[in-house]
């Protein structure tokens, strides 16, 4: 079974004249397995050897720190690191919100995110950049779908 073990959601505006950076993270992550909540996938379910809930967050506070740290001093996200890891990079995906006239929407690939947290994907037909405003669009990983919230 394929399914989400965790998330995490960044906001982050930058005040170009203050010049203050305001961060929002929030982190939820599927440890343990619960039989009365069949549909959820936790890390537990593909572990050898299961992992304890609080060394597991001793491990993601201390990388954290280290991450957390290094954006102080150089005042910049580190963004190369999280395209590196990122699920979606390069992934096909189908825009709900251009089907109006087809009944299907286009095909995009992802190529990034803005600097302001929309994500950017360009038109595989005619090379448009797309950019997807958060708040107002939702991403069905399952389906690899973008809709209007």
């Amino acid at each position: 079974m394929i399914g989400k073990v965790s998330v995490i959601l960044v906001n982050w505006l930058q005040s170009h004249e203050k010049r203050v950076n305001h961060v929002l993270i929030g982190v939820g992550v599927n440890l343990l397995s619960d039989s009365s909540l069949p549909s959820i996938t936790h890390i537990n379910d593909y572990l050898t050897v299961p992992c304890v809930k609080e060394e597991f967050l001793n491990e993601v506070l201390e990388r954290f720190k280290y991450i957390y740290e290094d954006f102080l001093h150089t005042d910049k996200f580190p963004f190369d690191d999280f395209y590196s890891n990122w699920l979606h990079s390069n992934q096909i995906i189908e825009a709900e919100t251009t089907a109006k006239e087809t009944g299907h929407g286009n095909k995009l690939r992802i190529v990034g995110i803005n600097d302001y947290g929309y994500l950017k994907a360009k038109d595989i037909e005619t090379g448009d950049l797309n950019e997807f405003e958060p708040d107002g669009n939702s991403f069905d990983m399952m389906r690899n779908l973008l809709k209007r919230k």
